[in-house]
């Protein structure tokens, strides 16, 4: 491909009018090829991606957005980033870094005001589309070399200097075979060899099992199980139990993602912490719940960890209905919704559950300090 390729007014007026590459009724089609396209995008960012300001992963998101239908962006770099309220150099940088990568190909259209380069256009060249552009447009494109790819030139053998050397390799190397490491079954129970890669605010044995398979999603799961760990207030919990049951909250979501990839669907960050918070959530109250309840019968236990489960519901609904209410008010609320819909437990249950509010309530200590103002 030329260093400049010019787009001529009626190569750009065909490029416009392409049917889009999805019908404009599936959703799910267009959900989709927006997730590869994010998914490829965050890989060439790496751990970078999480650290860059929401406005400009919203910048990103609406380059990939405006991309989907015909596979090409022509939005000048001022109107994104007047737009998402970030600098015009931020959005000229992140493209540049996907040129780079081959996730976009560069082209111009001609100039109205001078006989040069006008508007840039960017390609997506993982787009459907793409293969139909390049061959229109004679883009000449070709993915780019990698450094560790081998030659096409034959190498040259050279001998030994002595024949007793042939018969001795000076380094044994390891075999490894990738298509059975991607098939790795985690266990629990069973550890796994440490990965290379390290990822940072993520505990050593969560490291050791999944930061070879989850990469840099590591840290955003972990962030959003802590999360979870946080907001609820208890003492009988140790860090011991946030590694076991966090551990297993992982291997769940690693289960989930192979069948997703063995159906050839794609499982995003988002999805991923979605996941992981929800997991956690019950995961953690099903613990407490089954410590507190250890002097009940099967049927009283279920009963008392559904109503439980359902405080946080209940805690909501009252915040959102009555804005005025105080920490004290949403408790007494909460605890006629339990009276009333778990009328089928013992009063001692009730009571007792009523009585240990503070360790079920997911308003944390400042906003009940703030309520009761």
């Amino acid at each position: 491909m030329s260093k400049n390729r010019k787009i001529s007014s009626l190569e750009f007026d065909y490029l416009v009018h392409m049917e889009p590459c999805i019908p404009l009724n599936d959703k799910n089609g267009y959900k989709t090829l927006k997730y590869s396209l994010l998914d490829s995008i965050e890989g060439v960012f790496g751990d970078k991606w999480f650290n860059l300001k929401d406005s400009t992963r919203q910048a990103i998101d609406y380059i990939c957005f405006i991309s989907l239908e015909r596979g090409f962006v022509y939005a000048s770099p001022d109107h994104i980033a007047s737009r998402y309220d970030i600098g015009r150099s931020t959005v000229y940088e992140a493209l540049k870094v996907l040129r780079e990568e081959d996730i976009l190909v560069k082209a111009n259209r001609s100039s109205r005001k001078q006989n040069g380069l006008g508007c840039a256009v960017h390609f997506f060249t993982i787009h459907p589309y793409f293969a139909h552009i390049n061959d229109y447009l004679n883009l000449g494109w070709k993915p780019k070399e990698k450094a560790d790819w081998k030659a096409d030139e034959a190498e040259t053998p050279c001998g030994t200097r002595l024949s007793s050397d042939s018969e001795t390799s000076t380094l044994c190397l390891p075999s490894l075979d990738l298509e059975e490491s991607k098939n790795i079954d985690l266990q629990s129970n069973v550890s796994q060899p440490s990965s290379s890669s390290f990822i940072k605010y993520v505990p050593r044995e969560i490291n050791e099992l999944y930061a070879g398979i989850f990469n840099f999603r590591l840290r955003n799961i972990w962030q959003k199980i802590t999360q979870a760990w946080k907001t609820i207030k208890q003492s009988i919990l140790v860090r011991a139990d946030l590694i076991t049951m966090g551990s297993n909250i992982c291997k769940r979501i690693f289960q989930v993602w192979k069948e997703k990839r063995r159906d050839n669907q794609t499982m995003t960050v988002d999805e991923m912490c979605a996941f992981a918070y929800k997991s956690a959530i019950e995961t953690f109250y099903n613990a407490m719940a089954s410590f507190y309840m250890e002097d009940y019968d099967s049927d009283e236990s279920k009963l008392m960890g559904e109503a439980i489960r359902s405080i946080p519901t209940y805690e909501n609904i009252c915040l959102k209905v009555n804005l005025d209410y105080n920490y004290e008010d949403v408790k007494e609320h909460v605890s006629s919704c339990l009276r009333w819909g778990f009328r089928m437990l013992s009063p001692e249950s009730l009571d007792r559950i009523i009585d240990n509010y503070e360790w079920y309530t997911t308003i944390p200590d400042s906003r009940r300090l703030v309520l009761c103002s």
